[in-house]
């Protein structure tokens, strides 16, 4: 049994979940989205609730994604995943601010710019051209560490172009790489 504060009935009531579908107006957009709702028990009010009320305006946001053709949070991190890089990182090659990524991830609804550069990105070959233009952005550690990635998948790409660099770079050095290589003989 679940609980809940019923405006009109004035006190904590039994109340019970369900599912409606309804349209709402997102940018300027009408959407269609099934949300969820409490109901009360007693009197059949719609009973607020606040996570529940967060959930909703995510599962209407992405139908609003979806009808604008934009990206979902999931491909967001997909392809933020891809290449190995934090937010924060994402964030600053792509000429955002610091914590844009991570609202997207979120669920907060991106512009098209900002969707047409995630996409641009996804290829390996538009990544290294936009890296050689931001690389600055970042700290002289991120700089190698993308620097050393980038070429290790740029040379096995032939081989591996479909895996993400990532899971190439730990395919490729699943070992300590910071040993020296007498110490991997025998």
């Amino acid at each position: 049994m679940m609980y809940k504060y019923c405006l009109s009935c004035g006190h904590d009531v039994e109340c019970t979940m369900s599912e409606m579908a309804g349209s709402f107006t997102v940018r300027d957009q009408i959407v269609t989205a099934n949300i969820k709702i409490f109901k009360c028990g007693t009197c059949g009010a719609e009973i607020y609730d606040e996570e529940l009320e967060h959930d909703n305006e995510l599962v209407v946001f992405s139908a609003y994604r979806d009808k604008a053709g934009l990206l979902q949070p999931k491909d967001i991190k997909r392809i933020r995943d891809r290449h190995g890089l934090t937010q924060r990182q994402f964030s600053l090659l792509l000429g955002f601010g610091e914590k844009t990524v991570t609202r997207y991830e979120n669920g907060s609804i991106q512009d098209v710019a900002h969707d047409l550069l995630m996409r641009l990105v996804e290829s390996p070959q538009s990544f290294i051209e936009v890296w050689q233009l931001r690389r600055e952005a970042f700290t002289t550690a991120e700089q190698e560490k993308v620097d050393k990635k980038f070429t290790l998948c740029n040379s096995a790409a032939p081989l591996f172009y479909q895996l993400p660099c990532n899971q190439l770079t730990h395919m490729l050095f699943s070992y300590d790489t910071s040993r020296k290589d007498d110490d991997h003989a025998n």
